[in-house]
């Protein structure tokens, strides 16, 4: 018995580090990472990627424009899959220096899972919402192209990091978060079932900034250290231990006494 959980304990960590799709960016070098983050497409002319810029240590979005929405998002380099459990996580900040004088002029800093790269009329957004002097996270959602729907939860500072986690088993992306003072500390604020999602069998996740109303300066949404592991028993594990223990020569391996 002891010998096959060693055995596990190995394979299942070799299994998290050979998924392409995950990986992480903690921003630190000089120019952004092409080979990690893609700009597919654009919107009016205006590529997903504008107003979302590189820094020396972390991506930032900003806006010039005062009147309706401005958007800036990169997308990571490869589909995340349905069929295996799997999180994501990222730093999100707004500065308290941003404030607002109505509900309509805001800002937010974001994660996106979406069915399709465009047009998006799946997806589940995780944000660190800011607007007036008030912080809040916003899980926001759209289905198959029905109006969009949202869930808010106050915040008692603007510095987080944001989680979503899938499910392959019950189909659910769990939106959660702690705050950067505790950043181990999750709490889940929101759940939604994406099994009548169309019929895609990856998921596309972009990182990114949003404006309503309200010009940002620089620096001021900040988004950092990135990461997308798997996590928990995937379906695709068990195949991979089913069929390595089926290869194993024990009469070749140490075996050390746990009991």
């Amino acid at each position: 018995m002891n010998r096959i959980v060693i055995l596990t304990t190995l394979l299942l960590s070799n299994y998290a580090f050979s998924q392409s799709w995950s990986g992480s960016d903690n921003f630190n070098s000089k120019t952004l990472n092409t080979n990690l983050w893609k700009n597919y497409d654009s919107i009016l002319g205006i590529p997903l990627s504008a107003n979302f810029v590189k820094t020396l240590g972390a991506f930032t979005f900003y806006s010039t424009s005062s009147i309706e929405d401005t958007w800036g998002s990169r997308f990571w380099h490869e589909a995340l899959p349905k069929n295996a459990n799997w999180e994501a996580t990222i730093e999100a900040s707004i500065d308290d220096s941003f404030t607002s004088d109505a509900n309509d002029k805001y800002v937010e800093g974001l994660i996106t899972i979406a069915a399709n790269l465009t047009p998006q009329t799946s997806y589940y957004t995780h944000c660190l919402h800011r607007s007036f002097t008030n912080f809040s996270l916003v899980p926001n959602w759209q289905v198959n192209g029905a109006p969009q729907q949202e869930y808010n939860y106050s915040l008692t500072n603007g510095n987080v990091v944001l989680k979503i986690q899938y499910d392959a088993n019950s189909t659910t992306l769990k939106s959660s978060f702690a705050y950067a003072s505790d950043p181990k500390n999750f709490t889940q604020i929101h759940s939604l079932n994406v099994g009548n999602w169309s019929s895609n069998p990856s998921f596309y996740l972009l990182v990114g900034g949003y404006s309503w109303n309200a010009t940002v300066q620089s620096n001021i949404v900040v988004m950092d250290n990135f990461s997308v592991v798997p996590t928990g028993t995937n379906s695709n594990t068990t195949l991979i231990l089913q069929q390595s223990t089926n290869l194993i020569n024990w009469s070749s391996l140490q075996v050390y006494d746990l009991s």
